[in-house]
């Protein structure tokens, strides 16, 4: 799965530790990668806020499935089981 952050212009809330505590949670059953790298199947996109710019921004397949947080409200292991389904 592909991880692609916000730009961080205006932050609600630490979007790094929140991918820190999902990928904690999600260790040896996602392997997170950058978009640079290719080979996933499925983008994680964490924006800062309900803004969600790089939602807009990034031109990807229509094929993949596309997560994206705004606000590191939801439980990181309620974030994993939907990222698996």
């Amino acid at each position: 799965m592909a991880v692609k952050f916000c730009g961080g212009c205006d932050p609600s809330y630490d979007r790094g530790e929140y991918f820190e505590r999902i990928r904690s949670v999600a260790r040896g059953l996602i392997d997170f990668v950058s978009l640079d790298e290719g080979g996933y199947e499925a983008v994680l996109i964490i924006s800062g806020c309900q803004t969600d710019c790089p939602r807009e921004a990034l031109e990807l397949e229509p094929s993949l499935r596309v997560v994206s947080l705004t606000d590191g409200d939801a439980e990181p292991g309620q974030v994993v089981e939907n990222l698996l389904k």
